[in-house]
């Protein structure tokens, strides 16, 4: 089986008889939004079944990525999708995410949100599809597309399907699942109904301490509960018409975020430590109503899609750190807006400079229990219709697909530091409170801070109503030659309304906005099937994303940093932008025992939403900046050495980089990005995120045998990363998002170095009792813990000079893993 297209699972109703080898197995796609052999779809796309899923320990989509050429995530809790190169810091989604026919990818307003990603539970299959789908899926599938297919209800067949497993980190808790689906008729032919439910802990290996006594407070903080709950019935009252609707909740409860804190740990031990003053818990909870309905009119189907997307997401954060930051880096009148003249700790004689840098938080006794915690909400609520009509004769001259498409979101997001505890930070530091300080300096109104004591808020709501009409057809010029032309034209408004206060945010601050854009994304492509085992294509097509607002950037504070980037006042919202792609590829099949799939490809990228930090106040926006361009090709191929071996290769190089330098206003000297600068996909602070791995190889062997009677596997699975060379714009002196980090030596250097080269290989080995397939696994076999993202705090250029080293918390894999899982099909 096969990340590419081979299932070389099991099958739903009896295992294979393990000397009855077939060769490859193929697997069939909608991709097209037809039912197609993977292998005769002129698209790169990796597919993977419920059964090549299970057999390879996939479990989320961090997993699938792993086996998915030219296909990253981001690890820091954003779950930002890169595809190709095409991932951005700031902006909305590049990359679809459908659950079905339902789009749920979220809007960005504010600070970026994480993005719903359904567990691998009671699923048909995965669809990952590279390249711009704008004309099938629409906006934000800029990078490509993931689909996933949900198991359905039979009308004919009772299937059951379930799942355990424990399992066990170094250093860390125990992790352990259980699930169970069930279908089948109700009334034969008529009505059949599909039920399914799944839990799972992920066990902590990231110990919180607390940063002032060093002693740890919660030991393996970092454990997270999923729950996924799923019914769905189909109803057929004719011959040729289907009903389906369906349900689906997941929940999932982040007891902490994942990153630690390198100067406490050692991970060569596997001993992770997070100082962290405050836990940071992150609910999130989506629900999805859908009603499917198929009809069948001879040559031609009739489809209809309505849904129902509701997501409550909160994500807490520390917001201790950034206060204590801001306090210490606008202490200094070196600082264009400082003007506290040199005042921190005045009172006690400059003696508790610095209050973060980085060897830790130094609180002085009187302030060792200073928290301020920070939250960012965001709630969507996404009604959508999509309704189709296609022919059905696949071996007709033209096969096509028309439709429209039609959604009203609402999107929600509220962004807040709350500092109950301020006035006695203030007193101790400044010898005032807050008041003393921003009174009468920041608001003119003479507000300080808000009733619960929050220093920062920005609160954002958006309104967006889109409305598209598409048509896909492919034309059989010949037998062996075909032409595939799609186009998409969309019409999006778009509105939006902020409020924004606290000291910290300059006060009270209101906006609000509008835009509409009508983009129009097409595709040619022209295939030649030489022979049913090969076939080669070449495609063009294009795709976007919408557009967004940004909250408010306040003049008190940040008209020096802004001034800075020749603007006198931040954009309020920013336009969609938009792709180019050009691709060529084949799929080859020699004598069902190798099976090649490859393409390389060519993207431009233009109006790219750029995230841009604002100098000196520390605030970020997002704006249309620069254009860049993205180049590579992915290799997927699995040969069938005997019908006990089989081998596996997913094989990707991508380089995304900055065509030319972006200057972010008429008067800036100085680029936000530089011309050959990595393009960014998100991390945890924006700037900080990190450019795809040029390379990536994904290689394993599987071997079946019978051992004491019973059908038995082993299989190895390494997956390698290379580094990047190319320099992103936080690591680019040249750029105004260049950031310096200070070392005791005085010397400086950048903070966002590129992630080094890692290798993660993982075994598994099972056996079949009865039907249940029980499989010994190990996860991460080297323990490998690269520092895949860093934040920092504590960057103080204007305190004493050589400047203080700042603080880092950092992220990376979960440490060796050993465990078992069990699964049955019937």
């Amino acid at each position: 089986m096969t990340a590419a297209a081979v299932d070389l699972a099991t099958s739903d109703a009896t295992p294979p008889d393990a000397n009855a080898g077939a060769g490859l197995e193929e697997i069939v796609v909608t991709a097209t939004r037809h039912e197609e052999n993977l292998s005769k779809v002129p698209i790169s796309i990796t597919a993977l079944s419920q059964d090549t899923m299970d057999d390879k320990g996939i479990r989320d989509f961090a997993d699938i990525a792993r086996f998915t050429p030219g296909v990253t995530i981001d690890r820091t809790g954003s779950n930002t999708i890169t595809i190709r190169g095409i991932g951005s810091s700031g902006g909305a989604g590049t990359t679809g995410v459908y659950i079905d026919d339902t789009p749920i990818q979220i809007r960005t307003l504010s600070q970026q949100p994480a993005d719903a990603l359904p567990k691998t539970f009671d699923l048909e299959r995965v669809e990952v599809l590279r390249g711009p789908q704008g004309t099938l899926f629409g906006a934000g599938s800029e990078g490509g597309t993931v689909r996933y297919i949900m198991a359905q209800p039979s009308l004919t067949q009772f299937s059951d399907y379930e799942r355990a497993e424990v399992a066990y980190t170094q250093g860390g808790a125990p992790s352990y699942e259980a699930g169970a689906a069930f279908g089948g008729p109700i009334v034969p032919d008529t009505l059949g109904f599909r039920v399914s439910a799944w839990y799972r802990r992920d066990g902590g290996w990231i110990d919180r301490i607390d940063p002032t006594t060093l002693q740890t407070i919660d030991s393996n903080a970092n454990h997270v509960e999923s729950t996924a709950v799923r019914a769905a019935l189909t109803w057929a009252p004719i011959s040729g018409v289907k009903i389906t609707p369906s349900f689906f909740w997941q929940e999932q409860n982040a007891n902490n975020v994942e990153h630690y804190w390198p100067i406490y740990s050692n991970p060569n031990d596997d001993r992770y430590v997070s100082a962290d003053p405050l836990r940071s818990p992150a609910p999130d909870r989506f629900e999805l109503s859908s009603l499917a309905i198929s009809v069948d009119l001879g040559p031609v189907q009739l489809l209809s899609n309505s849904s129902y997307f509701r997501r409550r997401d909160l994500t807490n954060y520390d917001g201790t750190q950034l206060v204590l930051d801001y306090n210490q880096i606008f202490s200094w009148s070196q600082n264009p807006n400082g003007s506290f003249q040199n005042s921190l700790c005045a009172p006690q004689g400059f003696n508790c400079y610095p209050l973060i840098d980085g060897h830790g938080i130094h609180l002085p006794a009187a302030l060792a229990n200073y928290r301020a915690p920070g939250a960012v909400t965001n709630n969507q609520d996404n009604y959508t219709q999509e309704l189709r009509v296609q022919s059905t004769d696949p071996t007709a001259r033209v096969v096509w697909t028309a439709g429209a498409f039609f959604s009203v979101d609402r999107t929600y997001s509220l962004s807040a530091v709350s500092d109950p505890m301020v006035d006695q930070l203030y007193e101790y530091t400044y010898g005032t409170t807050i008041a003393g300080l921003y009174g009468t300096a920041t608001n003119p109104d003479g507000s300080t801070y808000l009733p619960r004591g929050d220093s920062y808020f920005n609160e954002l709501t958006s309104h967006e109503r889109q409305i598209a009409g598409f048509g896909e057809a492919v034309w059989s010029l010949t037998d062996q030659w075909k032409l595939t032309t799609g186009f998409r034209y969309s019409k999006v408004e778009f509105s939006f309304n902020s409020l924004a206060d606290g000291p910290y945010n300059g006060g009270p601050g209101l906006a609000s906005g509008s835009e509409s854009a009508k983009p129009f994304t097409k595709r040619v492509g022209l295939s030649f099937q030489a022979d049913p085992n090969n076939l080669y294509y070449a495609t063009f097509s294009t795709g976007f994303r919408g557009g967004g607002s940004n909250a408010a950037v306040p003049q008190t504070v940040c008209a020096d940093g802004l001034a800075q980037l020749g603007l006198s006042n931040a954009p309020a919202s920013y336009n969609p932008d938009t792709v180019k792609s050009y691709e060529i590829g084949s799929k080859n099949n020699f004598g069902n025992r190798v099976r090649v799939a490859a393409s390389v490809y060519y993207i431009q990228w233009n109006g790219i939403q750029q995230q841009v930090a604002v100098p000196i106040c520390g605030v970020d926006y997002i704006a249309n900046l620069g254009a860049a361009v993205s180049k590579g090709g992915d290799l997927q191929a699995d040969i069938a050495v005997t019908d006990h071996l089989t081998l596996e290769s997913a094989i990707g190089y991508t380089d995304a980089y900055y065509s030319k330098s972006s200057f972010p206003g008429p008067l800036a000297t100085t680029p936000v990005s530089s011309e050959g600068d990595a393009v960014v996909g998100q991390g945890q602070n924006g700037l900080g995120g990190n450019a795809p791995a040029p390379w990536t190889f994904s290689l394993g062997a599987e071997y079946k045998f019978r051992t004491f009677g019973r059908e038995s596997f082993v299989r190895l699975d390494a997956e390698h990363q290379t580094k990047n060379t190319r320099l992103t714009a936080a690591a680019d002196p040249t750029t105004a998002q260049y950031t310096n980090c200070a070392q005791l030596s005085g010397a400086v250097s950048s903070c966002y170095a590129a992630p080094p080269a890692f290798t993660f290989v993982s075994l598994r080995a099972g056996m079949n009792f009865s039907g249940w397939n029980v499989a010994a696994f190990v996860d991460n076999l080297l323990d490998r813990h690269p520092l895949l993202s860093t934040s920092y705090y504590g960057q103080d250029p204007y305190g004493p000079q050589p400047g203080i080293p700042p603080l880092a918390d950092a992220y990376t894999l979960r440490p060796r893993t050993f465990g078992i899982t069990m699964t049955h099909r019937q």
